[in-house]
């Protein structure tokens, strides 16, 4: 049918078949480059918008004489001719140009392909007309070109994705000559999209390194000297890698994987309870409980040390934490108290006898710093960092239970099936934001009424000509964007886990022809209207398969 559907047209091209037609590992890239280029020919140039239309759009119709064959959505780079003005002796800079034409050309041979061309100009307003020395260089080359004109030609450039796929329904009709579908043919710049999320979570990862470092160097500073009011860094090394940073770093990346493992888990749970996408859900579930088992107890275990370097480092910090006032030996660990700074003692105390001193010295006699050996101005708000200390370490340990008692029921082969285990666990998915969020308020709430501890005080940071209202318009403005952002990533997290995590049919989504922020996400931003004019959306195979 192919060969019917080209008689009379021209000779067929073999290269213009992929076996099987939708294979797209066959696709030409980079045939001819910038030092080789290819010469191919003009055959018409074309005004294609009307006179009364700003500017100047023109399709050129190139014959490559089927030397450079292409497929529907790469590009071809051209090199005008003449000098680079800005390298004087050195030719002109490719410019790419997107193919308009269908990879078998302009008279369904394949040997021709269509550029359309939007000359670039100039308005300059002081001479009140278009300035020559200021237009684009190739587009008015390609837009002034004649037939028989000589074009170097480069490319055909972009790479389609390897991905499995499968055949699209054949075209109704010879002429048609469609063989892929847009999707198919979406240009990405790398032979393996996964290379997009490895660097993503390195970038990540290089962030957290830098945030953690300065924020570490708040708390334990080390590597600089303070002259007249200035930091001075004296070591480099020292101040990034300072006393704190090793467990602080180790602190948030765990607490990075138990949220991400946490969220996760939960949300195959909910999905088990209400049957859908089973044998997927199972697998993640299975997968995020074996992850905590193991770094649940992990993050306790650096939990400790962490808290030892902090003793050394910020004595007043833990002191605040544990609510001891009085510097002293067999320290209670309390599990309840009202901290009451101003009178500098605690109200309706309930503890267990040494275990204080046996966490932080590992000693049952162990001395536990009092918030008594400074000053009532330098002590942080003890009730702040007292309670979110216990919310923390209490998240924790429902985490280390939860990840037990996933075990225990994976050995009892009803890890899927114990609907309190899954209901838990889907309330679960929000505990690591808590526990995140009072060990932030621990750290930072902590190290007050210092900035960099023991070094500068906040009230010394200030600067001088900032002004209430300059802080609070900042404050509201922070406010207003963060909340706008964070309340569009929530709403549009919600329809995700709503809809799920495969699609419900096997049509081609609008996702497929990406064209704006979110399209590519097969789950769209807007809810969808029902048959009846109520707003719903829809989940992707509900009931399970």
């Amino acid at each position: 049918m192919y060969s019917e559907s080209l008689a009379g047209a021209g000779k067929k091209q073999d290269f213009l078949e992929a076996s099987p037609y939708w294979d797209q590992s066959g696709v030409p890239v980079n045939t001819y480059k910038n030092k080789t280029p290819l010469k191919g020919s003009v055959i018409s140039t074309k005004r294609i918008v009307g006179a009364a239309a700003t500017g100047e759009t023109c399709d050129i119709i190139i014959d490559h004489g089927g030397k450079m064959p292409y497929w529907e959505g790469q590009s071809y780079g051209v090199i005008p001719p003449g000098e680079n003005p800005k390298k004087p002796g050195k030719p002109n800079t490719v410019r790419l140009y997107s193919i308009a034409s269908s990879r078998y050309g302009d008279d369904m041979t394949g040997t021709t392909t269509s550029l359309c061309v939007r000359r670039a100009t100039y308005w300059c307003p002081e001479l009140k007309a278009d300035d020559p020395a200021k237009k684009g260089i190739c587009s008015n080359y390609l837009c002034d070109a004649s037939a028989g004109d000589e074009v170097k030609l480069t490319g055909p450039s972009g790479k389609v994705p390897r991905r499995p796929t499968q055949p699209p329904p054949p075209p109704r009709s010879p002429l048609l000559l469609t063989p892929l579908r847009r999707s198919q043919v979406m240009l990405i710049p790398e032979d393996k999209p996964d290379t997009d999320l490895i660097m993503v979570a390195t970038g990540t990862f290089i962030s957290s390194f830098w945030i953690l470092a300065a924020n570490s160097w708040m708390q334990t500073p080390a590597g600089v000297e303070f002259r007249e009011g200035v930091f001075h860094v004296v070591s480099w090394s020292e101040a990034i890698f300072n006393p704190s940073f090793p467990y602080r770093f180790m602190h948030m990346a765990l607490a990075s994987f138990l949220t991400g493992g946490f969220v996760v888990a939960g949300v195959s749970a909910w999905y088990l309870l209400r049957g859908r996408e089973v044998e997927a859900n199972r697998k993640a579930l299975s997968m995020c409980l074996w992850l905590l088992l193991f770094i649940a107890p992990a993050q306790a275990v650096v939990g400790d040390f962490h808290g030892l370097n902090t003793l050394e480092h910020q004595p007043t910090k833990v002191a605040a934490m544990e609510g001891n006032w009085e510097t002293s030996r067999n320290v209670p660990l309390l599990l309840f108290a009202i901290p009451d700074q101003e009178n500098q003692t605690n109200h309706f105390e309930i503890g267990i006898p040494s275990l204080a001193s046996l966490i932080l010295t590992h000693e049952w006699d162990g001395e536990v710093p009092g918030l008594n050996e400074v000053a009532v101005e330098e002590q942080p708000p003890v009730a702040i960092v007292f309670w979110s200390f216990r919310i923390m370490v209490g998240i924790g340990v429902l985490m280390i239970l939860f990840a037990l008692a996933g075990l225990f029921l994976r050995a009892g082969g009803r890890l899927y099936k114990t609907r309190w285990y899954l209901q838990g666990m889907r309330f679960m998915s929000i505990a690591p934001f808590f526990a995140v969020l009072t060990g932030w308020f621990v750290t930072e709430v902590g190290r007050a009424p210092w900035l960099v501890y023991g070094m500068m005080t906040q009230a010394e940071s200030v600067t001088p000509s900032l002004t209430g209202g300059m802080a609070l318009f900042t404050l509201i403005g922070y406010i207003v964007v963060y909340a706008l952002v964070f309340s569009a990533g929530v709403y549009y997290l919600m329809r995700v886990l709503y809809v799920g995590l495969e699609d419900a049919d096997d049509e081609e989504h609008a996702s497929d022809r990406p064209a704006r922020p979110l399209s590519a996400a097969h789950v769209p931003f807007e809810i969808e209207s029902g048959s009846h004019g109520v707003h719903q959306a829809k989940p992707a195979n509900e009931g399970g398969h």
